[in-house]
């Protein structure tokens, strides 16, 4: 409900960014460990990381939300349905996402 058929996110780019930046479900904003344009590997990330946040959103939205909604297995990545995300919340975050550099 919240990609449409050609793997776009059905969000507000201008929402997803404040989300990005502040927190979805957190107050932990993304930007914190995915930097600004989302290209900063993550705390404990391998040296061969190339699973940026753009890179992700474009490539296969439906992992990007789903990692976005219960976290990175194995990773301090904070649960955003856990602190009341709604899908709409998802949805914005990954339409900002797709604007984001893929490396």
């Amino acid at each position: 409900d919240i990609i449409d058929a050609d793997g776009a996110f059905l969000g507000a780019a201008d929402v997803g960014q404040t989300l990005f930046n502040s927190g979805i479900g957190s107050p932990i904003g993304c930007i914190i460990c995915h930097g600004a344009d989302g290209l900063t590997p993550p705390p404990g990330a391998p040296a061969d990381f190339a699973d940026f946040v753009g890179a992700i959103a474009n490539d296969n939205p439906w992992e990007f939300q789903h990692k976005v909604r219960f976290g990175q297995p194995g990773s301090t990545m904070p649960v955003a349905i856990s602190g009341g995300a709604t899908n709409q919340d998802v949805a914005d975050l990954g339409a900002y996402a797709q604007t984001l550099p893929v490396e």
